[in-house]
């Protein structure tokens, strides 16, 4: 070992995760363009907020973001007109937060909302017709764990139960006019990547469901994931029934419509709630992050059309979300650290919000490859090959 070696700093495992940020759960509104950042030096989960070119840190100190329902969390944070909701970490209650355009970094105080000390909350959702939040409850009792989907109130904090029966709940989603919700569950032994079911249901003044049907997954092994609806109020899905995770829309007649058939995959397993890969914009376009041949690609589609590639620089988009011009990712890249990407709709420019830090030595970029095995199947995978050392001659 050549002396040089022997002196260098060596690298550790702390080393390694501490330089890298991350960030998830992004949401946009007139208020600006939040997201949860993740600080691997203290371990803790923070909202951010940018505006007018500016990042502030609006949790204070005491605070970390997270939900642990499925002990996996995700959807551990809302807006809720000009209020902020999230998951403590340490508590795993709900916290009510005021959005102030004065305030100063570590943003007002949190109002603890819920006192239900055997229960997490997770996948939160505002409800603006009623003022209340819908989330995903896991209880924690004498009698095991339990899962159901619940309402707070904003201004009571009183818990109220809107489903019940099923071992798991994820992905509520709420029609623009406040009168349908609809959701996802499954039950033991199932994965919610092998065998799920969507229910909708029309709620009443109160908001209480009323009759819930099951609008897919009877029994066939399909996968469905990010249920939502457009501003149409029209209902949508992806779901694999093709054999690829496509996105449908349900047509007045009560089937499901493939809005862009390709052999590739719209959805991602669910390891966590809260996942976002794809946005309906208000005129009819989308906003899809999908895997084709082992590769993360970002599209805008328009129905009819060809499917548009963007930010084609990057492999791996998430946490997708959007406002009348823009569509904002998460996106990851081989070459830099995480970015957070504002992508202009009409002329696709992009814009880097945060991250996306690259560094000061060359890296080995991976290169997809793909290989049969058997029965008309291929596996996909990357490969890497050490840099060259660039060597100086003399003359």
């Amino acid at each position: 070992m050549s002396s040089a070696a022997a002196e260098a700093p060596r690298l550790g495992a702390a080393d390694a995760c501490v330089a890298q940020r991350d960030f998830a759960a992004l949401k946009v509104d007139r208020q600006g363009l939040f997201w949860v950042e993740y600080n691997p030096a203290d371990g803790c989960n923070r909202i951010v907020r940018h505006r007018h070119g500016r990042s502030q840190v609006l949790t204070p100190g005491g605070f970390s973001v997270r939900s642990r329902v499925h002990e996996y969390g995700g959807g551990a944070w809302c807006l809720a007109d000009d209020r902020l909701v999230f998951v403590n970490d340490s508590d795993q209650q709900l916290w009510l937060q005021p959005l102030s355009p004065q305030a100063e970094e570590g943003g007002c105080p949190p109002l603890r909302l819920t006192a239900t000390t055997d229960t997490r909350f997770g996948d939160l959702l505002y409800d603006p017709h009623r003022r209340r939040i819908i989330a995903v409850a896991e209880r924690h009792g004498d009698d095991g764990v339990v899962n159901s989907l619940v309402a707070v109130s904003l201004g009571s904090g009183r818990v109220q139960c809107l489903a019940r029966g099923h071992d798991f709940y994820s992905s509520p989603c709420l029609s623009p006019n406040g009168r349908s919700l609809a959701w996802l569950t499954w039950d033991h032994p199932d994965q919610p990547w092998t065998r799920n079911r969507l229910y909708c249901a029309p709620l009443d003044r109160e908001g209480r469901c009323l009759a819930p049907r099951l609008l897919a997954g009877q029994g066939n092994g399909e996968a469905l994931f990010q249920p939502g609806f457009d501003a149409a109020g029209v209902l949508h899905v992806v779901s694999d029934r093709s054999g690829w995770w496509n996105l449908y829309r349900l047509t007045p007649g009560g089937r499901w419509h493939n809005v862009c058939p390709l052999d590739a995959e719209f959805g991602v397993a669910q390891w966590q709630l809260g996942l976002s890969t794809w946005v309906a914009f208000g005129d009819g376009c989308y906003g899809c992050s999908l895997v084709e041949n082992g590769e993360g690609r970002l599209r805008l589609i328009q129905p009819g059309s060809a499917a548009v590639a963007v930010a084609e620089d990057y492999r791996l988009f998430r946490s997708l979300c959007c406002d009348e011009h823009c569509l904002y990712s998460v996106a990851e890249a081989p070459d830099r650290t995480v970015s957070i990407l504002a992508i202009e709709r009409q002329s696709g420019e992009q814009t880097l919000i945060a991250g996306g830090t690259r560094p000061d030595h060359r890296v080995s970029l991976p290169q997809p490859f793909s290989c049969p095995v058997g029965d008309g199947e291929r596996v996909h995978g990357f490969s890497t090959r050490r840099p060259r050392r660039r060597i100086r001659r003399r003359c």
